[in-house]
């Protein structure tokens, strides 16, 4: 088994999923079309001490903090991202729970159905716990919580060399799936690419710490690979230009070797365990295992000629394994013969749930979410928004809206929620009229887009140039001094 070039190839795989959100509507659209991972607009000033996801200071009158912070919450939703002293690591959670009286969060939600954890695959410099917001929103919207991590030599992951021992590293992963069961909720493992080999390697050595597992595009784990690197390894570019992460393709390398699950030394898990529910989701194109290859470019051009499913079986008595036609490695966009989302109907199946009741556990979410109290409602929109934050500490005090919420008075907080609003919709109404105004301060971009300013409606805020506005003016503008 040629570990290393495994985890060097699966560099080309690591594309990262397009972000659709509701959390702010003149972001939705535009943002929609970068990945997770770009950060290249000139946004809020981070302090030393913040994270990717939260933690940034913002500036509630300054157009650019404004907007750049908007588009930080389109693409983070309700997902909050963290550094873990305890952990070290960079860690991402769905941030549902309701807070204490210090604003903090616990890191699963207690009266969530299950949490979910996620492991990213290996060798790119984009492989991070951020290439699952996508998905961790979606479970936060149907009732679940998630958690994310780097992976060590991967993003903000540790990069000591007691991590290059899988036995090391399997107890450093039990110590997260450990600190998430204290919640009481069902915990279940999911992953993409070489995260698999970390989850189901995981489950083999502890079979009864988790309820469920889901490893999507399992690869690397019998002989075919040697197919894959002798025809298309240096052929195939799964998702763009990406550059490749050398620590973290060594590091794969070197826990290839030693792991245990795919080499049937230890006890299938499925059978230790009957509880255990495994659910493998690979592609009939899956490009790491023998295909048709087509004669003009060389890569994969047919369903695969073999059934992964069998050797997977051999070593998972119990699992379900699906091969869903027409999808070869990377599968997070592909939608089902039954117009179901595959990834997503994988998740909510290792919990016995199916699509079907995903619109009744949206409204049993909103519902809930209806039911919470003002003083509940403002601290969690402390939590979790920045724009909110910056605003209530410019103009109630650093830090007092928990302080506020604690009193319980309902009136109050309705006055703060209704006074948040007539600012966001004043700053709207600002940054509009100064795109009004680009046809003498920026003359360019108002030729760019003239039809549709001027196609506005008076005393009516549109906010569909917000978008290009902040990345094509102000972060240009802020590059430059």
């Amino acid at each position: 088994m040629a570990w290393g070039a495994f985890s060097r190839s699966c560099f080309h795989c690591c594309k990262v999923r397009k972000v659709q959100s509701k959390y702010i509507p003149y972001f939705a659209r535009f943002v929609g079309a970068r990945t997770v991972q770009s950060r290249s607009y000139v946004g809020p000033q981070r302090s030393r001490s913040s994270s990717d996801a939260d933690g940034i200071k913002v500036d509630f009158k300054n157009d650019r903090d404004f907007l750049g912070a908007a588009q930080n919450r389109e693409i983070f939703g309700q997902v909050k991202g963290f550094y873990s002293e305890k952990f070290q690591t960079q860690m991402y959670m769905t941030s549902t729970a309701t807070p204490n009286h210090k604003g903090e969060i616990p890191l699963v939600d207690p009266k969530s159905k299950a949490v979910f954890i996620f492991a990213h695959g290996s060798g790119t410099m984009k492989s991070s716990g951020r290439n699952f917001i996508v998905n961790m929103n979606t479970l936060a919207n149907l009732g679940f919580s998630a958690l994310s991590i780097d992976m060590p030599f991967h993003a903000k992951g540790p990069r000591t060399e007691e991590f290059n021992k899988v036995g090391y590293f399997m107890e450093w992963v039990r110590s997260i799936v450990l600190e998430a069961k204290k919640a009481g909720v069902p915990v279940v493992l999911a992953g993409h690419s070489f995260g698999p080999d970390v989850i189901l390697e995981y489950v083999t050595r502890y079979p009864k710490d988790v309820d469920g597992v889901v490893a999507l595009s399992p690869a690397g784990f019998t002989k075919e690979l040697d197919w894959y690197q002798a025809n298309v390894t240096e052929k195939m570019n799964f998702g763009g230009e990406v550059a490749e992460n050398v620590e973290g393709s060594t590091w794969a390398g070197t826990m290839g070797p030693q792991m245990l699950w795919n080499k049937k030394k230890l006890a299938d898990p499925t059978v230790v365990n009957p509880n255990l529910k495994v659910r493998i989701l690979t592609g009939m194109r899956e490009e790491y295992f023998p295909a048709p290859l087509d004669p003009t470019t060389g890569l994969p051009a047919g369903d695969n000629t073999v059934d992964v499913s069998i050797p997977l079986k051999e070593m998972l008595k119990n699992s379900v394994v699906t091969r869903e036609p027409g999808i070869g490695h990377y599968l997070f966009d592909h939608i089902d013969q039954n117009g179901d989302h595959a990834v997503t109907r994988e998740l909510l199946a290792v919990l016995g749930h199916n699509p079907q009741q995903i619109k009744s556990m949206i409204e049993e979410v909103r519902a809930a979410a209806e039911n919470v109290l003002p003083t509940e409602r403002i601290l969690m929109k402390y939590v979790q928004d920045s724009l909110f934050r910056a605003w209530a500490d410019a103009n109630y005090g650093v830090g007092k809206i928990p302080k506020i919420s604690a009193q319980h008075s309902d009136g109050l907080a309705t006055k703060i929620i209704n006074e948040y609003r007539f600012a966001l919709k004043g700053r709207e109404e600002e940054i509009f009229q100064r795109i009004l105004s680009t046809k003498t301060t920026h003359p360019e971009f108002y030729v760019k887009y003239q039809k549709i300013i001027d196609a506005h409606k008076p005393n009516k805020v549109d906010m569909t140039l917000f978008p290009q506005y902040f990345f094509e003016v102000l972060a240009v503008a802020a590059g430059q001094n």
